[in-house]
């Protein structure tokens, strides 16, 4: 089609200029779409060459379009542009070819309109909650109380000027509704997602099965709502099988937890840990759960598995209850650059209320540390290798076979040794620096005894580390296809072996970083008795 149904000419010639000024090469730009559907505005957000541009599209969203030439004067869209322009789509961004000479237009996707918002009635809202409101008309011995109203006035009117509110209620004020009634009735008027995030399971549950249900009967909604968990908390029905068949090598049978896993697979509509009838062990569970590391997409040929349906209810709802953890590791990626407009580990969502917050400092501390310790390695190493008599099991045995390397098996085994040995000399050496207290700062420490006592036997771990990660790397290097489950499971490996050889190091060297980052030791308990020194950078 013509240019000038899409584009105003001060914006054809806007493009023209800068791709005349780029020697004809590829340019692309970020465009604003008017009421009347025409791009009125454009920036130019990259230059690149004769045949491809970067793409940084982080800080676009709905109701823009991305327009780039191609200098051959062909409009037809590559592959690459098909890709790029569907995931765009998602974020309600168009996407537009042109010539050099912006004569002609190509449009593969058309912006999404932004929707126009609808306020809330900020008194009507209250008058729910006041004397002979709906609360009281639908509620048994419901109290109405002014500290709740003017709560629910103040949200609402942060939901309605984009700004931050900072509430601060006693028990029994009720504070739950106060911020779920402008909250689901923000989500029903504007189809926009609200998170709901709190530190306990307890409220969550609360939340879901009670009071949005209550709040929806007053307001006569019916906001899909769906609890966020996070991805260990759901079964991977292929790392279950991979289990099943490593016991069955080691023992010729599994163990009675194993099976009940099993059996309740075979019946669960969720596979998430919290439905199975009894406590999970803990062990079993890390052996089944859909582990980011474990639970990789290109090893699986379970595209509808419990993990997958659960993200997809999450994708459907407006109501989202996650936990302060899982909003952290959304907020990271979104930070890193994947914006606010794609889905991270949430899918995007416009409005956030954060309850219990008076719990967020321990819990964002918790998430912005790093740690090492004995028993989080030798989870990782047992997933590598184990053995029973002569019987073996684990990765190294599938990575000897895909692999043809007929020395990986036992040149991989021996690393293994030394890293165990290796940190089981840090626990026993850093183990005299302990006294009544079960923690301490490596800076309120003699030096000297630090030094000996744990940075020393540290280096020796984190060389073994990086020698085990090597040896591993290198067998892959004779494995061609990149899909291969072992190949991915390797990967996986050895990204959590380097990530713990790097905590090593930034404890080695946490005098470097001692205006901004705290390192301290404590001691770990195990579940049978016995114990391990824990490393933390936060």
């Amino acid at each position: 089609m013509h240019a000038l149904e899409r584009l105003t000419s001060d914006v054809i010639d806007q493009i023209q200029q800068e791709i005349s000024d780029a020697d004809g090469s590829e340019v692309l730009f970020a465009g604003v779409v008017d009421d009347s559907g025409t791009v009125s505005q454009v920036e130019v957000l990259a230059r690149g060459n004769l045949s491809a541009v970067p793409a940084p599209f982080e800080a676009m969203g709905r109701g823009q379009v991305v327009i780039h030439n191609h200098p051959s004067g062909v409009l037809q869209p590559s592959d690459a542009d098909l890709a790029i322009a569907a995931g765009l789509s998602t974020r309600g961004i168009g996407s537009y070819i042109v010539d050099n000479d912006v004569q002609r237009v190509y449009a593969l996707v058309e912006a999404m309109p932004v929707a126009q918002r609808q306020p809330l009635d900020v008194d009507e809202l209250a008058d729910i909650l006041r004397p002979g409101g709906r609360a009281d008309r639908t509620i048994e011995s419901f109290e109405s109380r002014s500290e709740q109203v003017s709560m629910l006035e103040i949200v609402s009117e942060g939901f309605n000027a984009d700004t931050h509110v900072i509430c601060e209620a006693g028990t029994g004020v009720g504070k739950s509704f106060a911020y779920l009634i402008p909250a689901i009735q923000w989500a029903a008027g504007n189809d926009e997602r609200v998170v709901i995030s709190t530190a306990t399971i307890t409220l969550q549950h609360q939340l879901v099965e009670k009071d949005i249900p209550a709040v929806q009967k007053m307001l006569g909604t019916s906001v899909p709502v769906v609890i966020v968990k996070g991805r260990g908390n759901y079964l991977c029905e292929t790392r279950l099988h991979e289990a099943f068949r490593e016991q069955t090598e080691l023992f010729d049978s599994v163990s009675n937890e194993l099976a009940d896993v099993r059996l309740w697979a075979e019946q669960t509509p969720t596979g998430v840990k919290s439905d199975f009838p009894v406590q999970v062990d803990a062990e079993v569970w890390s052996q089944v759960n859909a582990d980011g590391d474990s639970c990789a997409p290109l090893r699986c040929r379970n595209r509808d598995c419990f993990l997958i349906r659960a993200r997809r209810q999450s994708a459907e709802a407006r109501i989202l209850v996650v936990n302060h953890h899982l909003l952290f590791s959304d907020l990271n990626l979104r930070v890193l650059g994947i914006g606010y407009e794609a889905t991270a580990v949430l899918p995007p969502f416009t409005r956030l209320v954060i309850d219990e917050a008076h719990t967020v400092e321990r819990i964002a501390t918790s998430y912005f540390s790093e740690e090492f310790h004995r028993f989080a390695l030798l989870k990782v190493l047992r997933q590598l290798y184990k053995s029973q008599g002569s019987r073996q099991a684990g990765l190294l045995i599938r990575l000897s076979e895909e692999s043809a390397d007929e020395t990986v098996r036992t040149e991989v085994v021996a690393c293994m040794t030394h890293v165990e040995q290796a940190v089981t000399q840090l626990d026993e050496s850093a183990g005299q620096l302990f006294g009544v207290s079960e923690s301490f700062r490596l800076v309120d420490l003699p030096q000297e005894h630090v030094r000996q006592d744990i940075l020393d036997p540290l280096r020796k771990v984190q060389a073994e580390l990086l020698r085990l990660a090597d040896r591993l790397a290198r067998a892959l290097e004779r494995i061609d296809d990149d899909e291969n489950p072992v190949l991915v499971d390797t990967r996986g490996v050895i990204r959590r072996i380097e990530r713990f050889a790097a905590v090593c190091g930034r404890v080695i060297g946490f005098r470097d970083e001692a205006d901004t980052v705290v390192c301290y030791a404590e001691r770990l308990r195990g579940r049978h008795g016995d114990s391990c020194l824990r490393l933390v950078c936060t």
